[in-house]
């Protein structure tokens, strides 16, 4: 079949290949360039300053991408390097936009630690070189500024934030430590931290009512002991009073010792006068001193058996009496005794009531004090809710002001540009060679699919004529009975011609089948003069 119609399958072929060729040879050169960004690790030890950027890289890179694939961001690259000059005219402006985005390539490579990306390409296809570097390059430093501004931005952001909420904690920490000093101003000496204070307080006072109550009662035996001596004084001076008054009378006085009831009445007086002096007066006092001679004397003569007889005999004997200026002087003693007792007296009943005024001032500051720790589990279950709040708020604006140093650091450390950061590893070059259409495989493939359009012609052809090729187009159960040889005809010998009907149609059908094929490879030719080069 191929042989017989080798003519008609070498021109379809060669028609087909030729016009293939001629289209590939005409189809414009495809060069890419591609620029390679470094993803570089923070520069500092995160155990000293920790980045507040926790986006992920790869979402990182993906949004930096939408950012400088925007519309904006593109038409100001078409507008910079006057890209798709002659497109422009003939297309909207979005189908360049979207014809620009298919040419731009982003590809990462993973790293070494946490399957992260350790670096990324960013290529641009064009047909002129120095333009498609160009391209690349700008995207790349697209990339590295975006990242820089990003990353500065939510460092910053993050800053700002921790800034308003630790003024709002700020605020709210003095309200709860204003609260606390107004609570703490008016129960003051009722708050649990002075308990302590005022228990000592209390023992003190304690201390200070016993002290006062001894005070009292020795006051009470001393005014006790000041009554009986005035008792005793009074009545001596009456005696002296009553003596003076029979000598003046021109009674005798006796002054002649008296028996023992006299006696023990006698030791008494003085022994009563002694105790009135020694609570004015030392030992060492002349009176003093008097006193206790006399009563010595009196209780020796207490202590004689002859003293009945020395009293009879006194009695018998004449009667002195005293000479006047001594018995004035002891009546002017004792005068001034009994206004010293006086005195010591109302000094006494003084001093009683300031220490009962005072016994009583202590009692109430006692009970008072008394009344304050018994109101203590109160104030500390009150202070307990005032000072829980202040603490937690205290804690949170500690830590809030921890964060803001930190993330203060961290906005310097990304506006310093030693945090995480991406940088241009490789620049984009200018391509030399283009990276499409592959000429020599184009050339190739269109000339086998010509070829075997020329053989699949020639089947074609050869299905049409009716005509059995051979015993094995028969089905397997029919019987050959019988084979034709093949007859060669003489040279001189006329074939008989074939009706003018077939001969007529097969020529209308072939012209169909041309026809048929040049339209299919013209609707081909230039469909891929518009479509193909930006594929290819």
């Amino acid at each position: 079949m191929i042989w017989k119609h080798k003519l008609a399958v070498l021109i379809i072929a060669s028609v087909l290949a030729g016009g293939a060729c001629a289209y590939i040879y005409r189809m414009p050169a495809i060069y890419t360039a591609e620029a390679t960004i470094l993803v570089d690790s923070q520069k500092i030890p995160e155990r000293y300053v920790s980045s507040t950027v926790n986006t992920d890289l790869t979402d990182r890179v993906a949004t930096i991408s939408q950012q400088i694939l925007s519309s904006t961001a593109l038409k100001k690259i078409i507008d910079d390097f006057d890209l798709y000059h002659a497109d422009r005219q003939r297309q909207p402006f979005e189908e360049i936009i979207e014809r620009m985005r298919k040419d731009i390539t982003i590809t990462t490579e993973k790293g070494w630690t946490g399957n992260r990306p350790g670096a990324f390409h960013v290529a641009f296809s064009g047909t002129d070189p120095n333009t498609v570097a160009g391209v690349a390059n700008r995207l790349a430093n697209l990339f590295v500024e975006e990242n820089l501004r990003t990353r500065e931005v939510q460092a910053e952001g993050t800053s700002e934030f921790i800034v308003t909420e630790l003024a709002e904690a700020k605020k709210k920490l003095d309200e709860l430590e204003g609260q606390v000093s107004r609570y703490k101003v008016e129960h003051n000496g009722q708050l649990p931290e002075q308990e302590t204070e005022m228990i000592g307080n209390l023992a003190r006072l304690q201390v200070v009512l016993q002290g006062d109550q001894d005070a009292l009662a020795r006051a009470h035996e001393n005014k006790m002991l000041l009554e009986n001596s005035l008792k005793v004084t009074e009545a001596m001076g009456d005696a002296m009073q009553t003596s003076s008054s029979a000598e003046g009378g021109g009674s005798a006085a006796v002054f002649a010792p008296d028996g023992p009831g006299d006696l023990d009445r006698q030791i008494a007086v003085k022994e009563a006068q002694l105790a009135a002096l020694r609570v004015q007066f030392t030992d060492n006092y002349p009176d003093v001193k008097q006193l206790r001679a006399e009563i010595a004397l009196l209780r020796a003569r207490q202590s004689r058996p002859d003293a009945r007889l020395d009293t009879k005999t006194a009695s018998a004997a004449p009667k002195r009496t005293p000479a006047d200026p001594a018995r004035a002087r002891m009546a002017m003693q004792n005068s001034a005794r009994i206004s010293d007792i006086k005195a010591q007296m109302k000094m006494m009943d003084d001093d009683i009531a300031r220490r009962t005024a005072e016994q009583e001032n202590v009692k109430k500051q006692i009970a008072d004090i008394q009344a304050r720790i018994d109101q203590l589990p109160v104030r500390e279950q009150e202070m307990a809710g005032l000072t829980r709040d202040y603490e937690m708020s205290k804690k949170n604006y500690q830590s809030l002001l921890d964060k803001q140093l930190s993330a203060d650091m961290a906005a310097e450390m990304e506006r310093r540009q030693k945090a995480e950061r991406f940088t241009i590893l490789d620049p984009a070059r200018v391509p030399v060679r283009p990276q499409k259409p592959n000429r020599p495989l184009l050339y190739s493939a269109s000339s086998a699919v010509a070829l075997a359009l020329g053989l699949v012609f020639a089947v074609g052809r050869e299905l049409q004529s009716d005509v059995l090729l051979g015993e094995w187009e028969l089905p397997p159960d029919l019987k050959v009975l019988g084979r034709v040889p093949v007859i060669d005809m003489p040279s001189g010998v006329d074939t008989p011609k074939r009706p003018r009907a077939l001969r007529r149609w097969q020529l209308r059908w072939s012209v169909g089948l041309i026809a048929s094929i040049l339209i299919c490879l013209c609707a081909a030719f230039g469909a891929g003069w518009l479509k193909l080069p930006r594929f290819l």
